[in-house]
This record gives structure tokens, C-alpha cells and sequence, in this order.
């Protein structure tokens, strides 16, 4: 089975996250930043999302991964915070520590921020830097 624990542009999970949804912000920046809210969760009912090699005890984490070290806009162009205020100091390319256990459902939904300032001038579509989490398992409700 898939799992169903996805990152989402909007709070009702209907439009998900792809590296092209991702790679239109570069599109967006007119010589500085962009902030943008996003959503982690599943729109499946009763499903519980943990950390696969330490369930019930280890981080959920949202990565930034770099697909192309050589090419592209570096994992450190991209900031994660919980707040839009808390991007000023987020450690460029760090993970953000979500929770060990994540619910689904709309109202179980974690929002979080993400900034992207591109390194150098070039005007371009980047699709190298993807968001993802560390490996979780996804198990019914109650399990």
C-alpha cells in the first residue's frame, strides 16, 4: 500500500505538493525570497502516520533533498519553519522535526513554511530540491 501522508498547498489537503509545484517558485522570485505556507497530513480517515525505524519514538522530520548537488539551486536555498517569523532563523537546509506520530484528517493537518532564496542571478525552473519525510509507516487508527 501507498502511503497516504502527503505535503499539501492548502489547510483541506486537495492540492498536493509535486517537485513542479515546488519548482514554480523560482518562478516567483523577482531578485529576493519566497515564503510560502504548506500542509503535511493525509486525507485518508483513520490512519496513523510514525517514524518507520523507531515507531512511537522517533521524529517525523520534512527534509529538503538535493537531487543534484552539481546542477540547480543548492538544499541550503530553502529554509523550514512552523512560522513565517521563525524563517529568519532557520538553519539553511535543515530538516524541521515535526511530531513522532501524525494523524490523519483534515483538522490533523501540520502547517509549516517554507523559504526559498535562490543562489545567483540565473532566472530559471529548478526541479532538483524536493520536499520529503524521513520514512514513516502508515497503520490504521487504534493499531
Amino acid at each position: 500500500m501507498s502511503l497516504s501522508l502527503m505535503m499539501y498547498h492548502d489547510a483541506a489537503l486537495t492540492q498536493p505538493v509535486t517537485v513542479e509545484s515546488i519548482a514554480v517558485l523560482s518562478q516567483l522570485v523577482g531578485g529576493g525570497s519566497v515564503d510560502r505556507q504548506l500542509w503535511l497530513g493525509s486525507a485518508v480517515p483513520g490512519r496513523v502516520f510514525r517514524d518507520l525505524a523507531d515507531p512511537g519514538v522517533g521524529q517525523i522530520l520534512i527534509e529538503v533533498a538535493d537531487a543534484d548537488d552539481a546542477a540547480g539551486q543548492p538544499a541550503s536555498s530553502v529554509r523550514l519553519a512552523y512560522t513565517q517569523a521563525g524563517l529568519a532563523t532557520a538553519t539553511p537546509g535543515a530538516a524541521l522535526a515535526v511530531s513522532v506520530e501524525i494523524l490523519s484528517g483534515v483538522g490533523n493537518a501540520v502547517p509549516f513554511w517554507l523559504r526559498w532564496t535562490p543562489v545567483g542571478a540565473v532566472a530559471g525552473v529548478f526541479t532538483d530540491c524536493v520536499l520529503q519525510t524521513t520514512e514513516v509507516e502508515e497503520v490504521s487508527a487504534g493499531e
